[in-house]
C-alpha cells in the first residue's frame, strides 16, 4: 500500500507465527517486514504489527484449543 495506512493495530501474541499466518490467509493481509519478536503485514486499509510476548510473561498463559470462555 503505498503511503500511510487509514488504520493501524498493534497486537501482542503468544503464538506469533501462528496468528501471522492466520492474519495472512483468512484475512488475505500481505507480510511486510518479519524478525523473530514481531511481524507487520497488511491489507488495503490496515497495518498490522503482531508482537512477540517476552516468554516471562507467555509461560503464565494457558491457550486451549478449542478456546475456553474466561470469566470476567
Amino acid at each position: 500500500m503505498p503511503g500511510p495506512a487509514r488504520a493501524g493495530l498493534f497486537i501482542y501474541a503468544k503464538d506469533l507465527d501462528r496468528l501471522a499466518r492466520f492474519s495472512e490467509s483468512l484475512r488475505g493481509m500481505t507480510r511486510l517486514h518479519a524478525t523473530d519478536e514481531l511481524v507487520v503485514l497488511e491489507s488495503q486499509q490496515t497495518q498490522l504489527v503482531v508482537h512477540r510476548i517476552p516468554p516471562h510473561v507467555a509461560s503464565g498463559i494457558v491457550m486451549e484449543s478449542p478456546p475456553v470462555r474466561q470469566s470476567g
